[in-house]
């Protein structure tokens, strides 16, 4: 017989016998309830309020749901492109363009002394931030076939 969970409306978070909290997610909707507490019912006959399928739901430990450090550091340290001087208008494509430009002349430059390109990586965090994809794949294709129309 498996054991199941319903759900019980209260103020706080359940915690488990080695203190992590959890939190109840709805199967169905896979919403998350913080302000439920699940309780377990080893026999679901015996409670008629199993009935209603909301009900039902199952309990995810707070620690599971946690992201991964690496994601939570990039998060953490992640920088919208800053202002820059050059481009003081709202239409920031050329902004766009030039950091695509200097990205891909900083990786040759880097790359033709035997250097190591992780400064490069600004520029490319810097144009990844402003430009719309389509355009950097859109780039990315015309580098390949040899008819990019910037200097680079």
């Amino acid at each position: 017989m498996s054991s199941f969970i319903i759900c019980v409306r209260v103020i706080r978070n359940q915690r488990l016998n080695d203190g992590r909290s959890v939190l109840p997610v709805n199967e169905t909707s896979g919403r998350r309830y913080p302000s439920i507490l699940c309780a377990k019912k080893d026999n679901p006959e015996e409670d008629t309020a199993t009935s209603d399928p909301s009900l039902v739901l199952t309990c995810v430990c707070e620690a599971d749901l946690k992201m991964s450090d690496t994601i939570e550091e990039k998060i953490k340290n992640y920088r919208t492109a800053p202002f820059d001087a050059r481009f003081p208008n709202t239409n920031q494509t050329r902004n766009c363009f030039q950091n695509y430009l200097d990205y891909h002349r900083c990786n040759k430059a880097l790359d033709a002394k035997g250097q190591d390109l992780t400064p490069c990586q600004w520029y490319m965090r810097v144009y990844k931030s402003l430009c719309p994809m389509s355009w950097v794949a859109k780039w990315d294709d015309q580098i390949e076939n040899g008819s990019f129309p910037g200097k680079i």
